[in-house]
Order: structure tokens, then sequence, then C-alpha cells
């Protein structure tokens, strides 16, 4: 993505040069409360500079030609939290 934009994306799947992205914001009190945010907080392997949060909610597919550089990478422990949050999102719970 654009070096302002932040965001989780999938490996690359099928033939399309696309990523599903899972957008990246600031943290807020308010979302704790909120199935599909994922709170973030930064340390030495995601480089975040503050707390933020993956909105699972807002997932779209992009471009990889909009991928600069990787700026990160989150636990896997978030990654899952994240996952949950897509399932809850997507209903795909059963």
């Amino acid at each position: 993505m654009r070096s302002r934009n932040h965001g989780l994306r999938s490996y690359q799947v099928g033939r399309l040069k696309l990523r599903v992205v899972v957008p990246v914001t600031g943290w807020q009190e308010a979302f704790n409360s909120i199935a599909w945010m994922v709170r973030i907080d930064p340390d030495d392997q995601n480089n975040l500079t503050k707390t933020s949060a993956a909105d699972a909610f807002q997932i779209r597919s992009v471009s990889t030609t909009r991928f600069v550089g990787k700026l990160g990478q989150v636990s896997t422990a978030t990654m899952n939290q994240i996952s949950d949050a897509l399932i809850v999102t997507l209903g795909l719970y059963s």
C-alpha cells in the first residue's frame, strides 16, 4: 500500500495480483466493546509508533502494485485475534 496507508495483508491466492487487507487505525477506548476492532500495542516486531487497531469490518482487496514495502509484522497471538474478528464480521462461525 502507499506509505501513508497501513494494513495487515494476506498471502496471494489465485492468479489475481490482489491482497486482502485489514486496515489499521489509531486506537480509541470506545473500540474495547467492538468485536471487529483488535487492539495492537506497539512493539519491535510490528514497528507501530502508537497503540492501534485492526479494523476487521473494513477488509478490502488491494492491488499488489500499491504495496511499497513491509513495515512490520504482528504477533501470532494478534493475528489469531484478527482471524477471530474476521470470523465474527463475516458470519463464518458455526
